[in-house]
C-alpha cells in the first residue's frame, strides 16, 4: 500500500513534460487565433477591393470629355473585373455606371433625373427608386454626378462556418471634371 502511495506522489510531484501538456492545451487557441486573423485580412482586403474598382471607374468616367458609348462601357466593365480580380469570375458580380443630373423644382428641391444608366446585367439598371436608396450630394441645378455600384456575393472559404457567407457594396460617386454632364451616345 505504501508503494501505491509513493509512486502516486512521485506522478504529482514530477514535472517533466508539463510544457507539453500545457502546449498541448494552448495550441488549439493559438491555431484558432492565427488563421482567424488571417481570415478576417482575407475578409477585409477583398472588400477593400470592391471599393476600390467603384472608385476608380468612376474616376476613369468622371474624366471624360466627350460622349460615352457602349463599346466605352465595356471595356469600364472588364476594368473592374481586372481590378476585383477572383471575385468578378462569380455570376453574383454587378456593376453599374450611372449619370444623373440634378433638376431643381419649382419648390426648390432636390430632383434628380437619370441621364443614364448600364449594367454588366441586363435590367439591373439604376432607376429613380433606387436614387432614394444613396446617400448623394447636393450639388447645383444643371450639374450632374457619375455613380458607380459594385455588388458581389462572397463565401468566405476559409471561414467557412464560422462567418455567414457576405455580399460587398462599393459605392462612389463622383463630379464630372471637364463637363457639366457626361452624355451617352445610344
Amino acid at each position: 500500500m505504501n508503494n501505491i502511495k509513493n509512486r502516486y506522489l512521485a506522478f504529482w510531484q514530477n514535472t517533466k513534460g508539463i510544457a507539453a501538456v500545457e502546449f498541448a492545451l494552448i495550441l488549439p487557441l493559438l491555431m484558432l487565433l492565427v488563421f482567424g486573423s488571417y481570415g478576417v485580412f482575407v475578409i477585409l482586403q477583398e472588400g477593400n477591393k470592391i471599393d476600390r474598382a467603384s472608385a476608380i471607374v468612376a474616376d476613369l468616367v468622371s474624366r471624360t470629355e466627350r460622349e460615352m458609348t457602349q463599346a466605352e462601357i465595356d471595356k469600364l466593365i472588364n476594368v473592374s473585373k481586372a481590378l476585383t480580380g477572383p471575385l468578378a469570375d462569380d455570376r453574383s458580380y454587378e456593376i453599374i455606371l450611372s449619370s444623373v443630373f440634378n433638376e431643381f423644382d419649382s419648390a426648390g428641391n432636390t430632383d434628380y433625373i437619370i441621364n443614364w444608366s448600364k449594367s454588366n446585367k441586363p435590367g439591373k439598371e439604376l432607376e429613380i427608386a433606387d436614387l432614394d436608396k444613396l446617400t448623394l450630394p447636393r450639388i447645383a441645378e444643371g450639374d450632374s454626378l457619375i455613380i458607380v455600384t459594385t455588388k458581389v456575393d462572397y463565401k468566405p472559404a476559409f471561414l467557412e462556418g464560422i462567418v455567414n457567407d457576405l455580399t460587398f457594396d462599393g459605392l462612389s460617386v463622383r463630379r464630372p471634371r471637364f463637363v457639366q454632364l457626361v452624355p451617352f451616345d445610344e
